[in-house]
């Protein structure tokens, strides 16, 4: 009976052991990609460069970082993109970039024509979930107004944090908040409350 006992307690303290130092936990990361974004601007003209970035995410929409990217073009005559996933302006027209990872494909449609810069734009949030107009072309220096009217709360985060990139805007339902663009580059943002409300700003 004794014996038993020593058995029983001895087992008990193992289970113990295994549990309080996490042994039982081997739950391993996702890393399959399920799907691949491609986020940058959509337009971009003749003989100038705009940079696309590519982000892979598992099932569970969780990011996978440090993937290798293949980038290519459906029309070299119309832009190039470089293995950094910079795309060069060719020749007015359309073209398809693609960004592939782990085999899954992400695509963006790119416009090559003549660009209008502007100092000053203004950006509506409302009940759509979308950023409208989805891509602003400004001038350095120009500023950005984004207008809120909305039920639901948007914010506007910015995605990386480039030299230039303004702060972010946290959420809000209504009235208006302005950012100014000194450096000429590619601005990509969204409202982190609605997935796939993107808007991106190009300094030219």
């Amino acid at each position: 009976m004794i014996m038993r006992l020593r058995q029983i307690t001895a087992a008990a303290i193992a289970t113990l052991f295994v549990v309080s130092c996490g042994g039982g936990d081997t739950t391993e990361p996702d890393t399959t990609v399920a799907s691949v974004t491609v986020s940058g601007s959509s337009t971009v003209a003749p003989g100038s460069t705009t940079q696309l970035t590519a982000v892979a995410k598992n099932a569970g929409g969780s990011v996978i970082a440090n993937q290798a990217v293949t980038w290519s073009s459906s029309a070299n005559a119309v832009a190039t993109v470089s293995s950094t996933g910079l795309v060069s302006g060719v020749a007015v027209g359309s073209t398809l970039i693609t960004a592939t990872i782990a085999t899954i494909p992400g695509t963006k449609s790119i416009t090559v024509q003549t660009v209008n810069a502007v100092g000053a734009a203004t950006v509506t949030a409302d009940n759509t979930n979308s950023f409208s107009p989805p891509q602003v072309d400004l001038t350095a220096g120009g500023t950005v107004t984004w207008s809120f009217n909305t039920a639901n709360a948007h914010n506007v985060t910015f995605q990386g944090s480039a030299s230039g990139t303004p702060a972010n805007i946290p959420n809000q339902t209504s009235g208006t908040q302005s950012r100014t663009f000194a450096t000429a580059g590619t601005y990509s943002y969204s409202c982190t409350n609605h997935p796939g409300m993107n808007g991106t700003i190009v300094v030219h």
